[in-house]
């Protein structure tokens, strides 16, 4: 997994002036294989719904956001499966800390069920009052449509 990388896909506001900004990037995951990033789909089939797999990669996320000093006044946003948040033991919060980003969306994949509602609404609360940085989002894309895929 070590040739798995962030491509940061720009987020655009259109002004009244006709012109546009970028207020923030998504956060895709792509794999270098024989020199061409490409995404990675037999390792995102293989660890869908893995809590694990949502774990490191957020923790490649804030190591990779930590090199380059441009993202630290933008807006980030990376897919997560519900089961980060159901799985998810308050122990593990260091794995926010240092992110280099002014908000964090964690964008919870509407293409996966959520089993324990209850969990998931108490890991929200927490992440949230915890670190203000972290915004809460659904991924509507469309099914099939992830910044992991």
């Amino acid at each position: 997994m070590n040739d798995l990388v962030f491509f940061y896909q720009p987020k655009v506001a259109a002004k009244k002036d006709g012109t546009f900004s970028i207020y923030g990037y998504e956060a895709l995951l792509r794999c270098k294989k024989n020199g061409v990033y490409n995404v990675p789909l037999d390792i995102l089939e293989k660890c869908k719904d893995n809590y694990e797999f949502d774990i490191f990669i957020i923790r490649l996320l804030r190591d990779s956001l930590k090199k380059e000093s441009c993202f630290s006044n933008k807006n980030i946003s990376v897919n997560v499966h519900p089961s980060f948040f159901e799985f998810f033991k308050i122990s593990e919060n260091k794995i926010f800390d240092g992110f280099n980003c002014a908000s964090l969306d964690l964008e919870l994949l509407e293409s996966s069920r959520v089993n324990d509602f209850s969990k998931v609404n108490k890991v929200m609360n927490f992440l949230t009052s915890e670190f203000p940085f972290i915004r809460l989002a659904l991924d509507d894309f469309g099914r099939d449509y992830t910044s992991l895929e």
